[in-house]
């Protein structure tokens, strides 16, 4: 009896927390539920630390490790640390600018890092799906819906990288 009762609420505990784990952590966004979101900026043309890609996901906002040349092969990988609660709160308000229309619009838009401009990457993981976009670099040549969030996202990604 003493078993049964003790199996009873183990189950129940690790069912709980499996149920935790698998809401995302902006459910009212009209994008619906959203695993993780990538954001970030990258140089076609550069030395250095060219790739400014943060992952927002339930645990916090993490920065990406340092690459300088990416290939189809490259996976990325990310610091093992959050950014501070401030921080993550601003990537948060972020994907709230999250536009609905951009779901149904190509992964390219324009031509991203041409010309030595910087590029704007953007990945969203809800359940198996996962889209990504590569803009240029410049909101204002971006359609007006558009506008708002690219805007944010290179101010945002700016303040994070000073």
């Amino acid at each position: 009896m003493r078993i049964t009762a003790f199996t009873t609420i183990l189950l129940s505990l690790l069912l709980a927390c499996g149920r935790e784990e698998t809401v995302g952590f902006e459910p009212e966004l009209p994008i619906g539920e959203v695993e993780y979101f990538i954001f970030g900026t990258n140089a076609p043309e550069c030395a250095a630390d060219c790739f400014q890609y943060y992952k927002l996901t339930n645990g916090g906002l993490f920065g990406l490790k340092k690459y300088t040349q990416r290939t189809k092969k490259t996976k990325f990988s990310y610091q093992k640390e959050s950014l501070s609660a401030t921080e993550v709160s601003k990537a948060r308000d972020l994907l709230k600018l999250f536009p609905p229309d951009l779901l149904s619009q190509p992964d390219r838009m324009g031509c991203p890092g041409c010309n030595d401009s910087p590029a704007i990457f953007v990945q969203i993981k809800q359940g198996n799906r996962i889209q990504n976009w590569s803009m240029e670099g410049d909101p204002g040549s971006h359609p007006s819906y558009l506008r708002p969030f690219t805007q944010r996202l290179m101010d945002l990604v700016f303040e994070l990288e000073n």
